[in-house]
């Protein structure tokens, strides 16, 4: 009887241990299940701001307490308990977070992540973007309007325009005032405002001006005029009537452009026509 008592004790005591052991072996799966993740392209990139994000393509059986981005500019490899991060809620599916407070010309890199139910950590690919300044943005001191091929300069608009001006000086022949490409017009502004001492036209209002802290505006130049032009519902605030650019036909005639049809020719230098001062960057 005790031999059948000790025996019976000693079947209970493994079967026990076999269940505890099989329940411990399942627990710490759970506490290492990883969801699945993948980082997503950053897009509306700006010079200081990017939206970026992720996709928690599974939860792998496991639940999902928290995802987001962690990000850095001083390593490739940013880990969530070592780099900034921006949480985005929970769960399965796709998400976004916005990054502000950036550095133009300064290089991101950036991943999704996700947190499983028993803390373990999944992330997706690493990238990287650069801010940059993009056509419509609202930049120093105005809106920008063109922008170059390596997105490091470009011009900027103000937001309305100047009381109407001649020209000025018919008669007197501006020969360093005839550029007419892209960033010329502040070189014609300068050879204008130098050789016509004439107070309100339009070149000297445009190199007088101090706008929301800048005092660098010119007149635009002959492709000034038609990138003005091409991006006039964007910027806004033009009328239908005819602009001076800053580029002279001969003494007594400089190009104008009506924004109505988008013609470019010369006009008589004593016409009062609409100014819109630019700045470059």
């Amino acid at each position: 009887m005790n031999r059948f008592y000790t025996l019976f004790i000693v079947v209970i005591v493994v079967f026990l241990a076999a269940c505890g052991g099989k329940d411990s072996t399942e627990a710490a799966e759970d506490n290492t299940r990883k969801a699945i993740i993948t980082t997503s392209p950053a897009t509306s990139i700006t010079s200081s701001s990017a939206v970026v994000g992720g996709n928690v393509v599974s939860d792998n059986g496991t639940m999902v307490t928290q995802r987001g981005i962690c990000y850095s500019s001083s390593t490739a490899t940013p880990l969530l308990d070592k780099q900034p991060y921006i949480a985005a809620g929970a769960g399965t599916g796709a998400f976004t977070v916005t990054l502000t407070g950036l550095k133009k010309d300064t290089r991101y890199w950036y991943t999704s992540y996700c947190i499983s139910k028993g803390g373990g950590i999944s992330y997706g690919g690493h990238l990287m973007f650069i801010p940059e300044v993009t056509i419509g943005e609202n930049y120093q001191g105005g809106t920008v309007f063109y922008v170059d091929s390596n997105h490091q300069h470009g011009l900027i608009a103000s937001a309305s325009d100047l009381t109407p001006a001649p020209w000025g000086c018919p008669g007197v022949d501006l020969l360093g005032a005839m550029g007419f490409n892209i960033y010329t017009g502040d070189e014609n502004t300068d050879y204008i405002v130098t050789g016509c001492s004439t107070s309100g036209i339009a070149a000297r209002l445009c190199s007088d001006l101090d706008l929301n802290g800048y005092q660098d505006w010119f007149l635009p130049s002959f492709k000034e005029a038609q990138e003005l032009y091409a991006k006039r519902a964007l910027l806004g605030g033009f009328s239908n009537g005819f602009y001076w650019t800053s580029t002279e036909y001969d003494a007594d005639n400089a190009y104008q452009m009506s924004f109505s049809t988008a013609a470019l020719g010369p006009a008589s230098k004593n016409n009062n026509n609409a100014v819109r001062p630019i700045r470059a960057f």
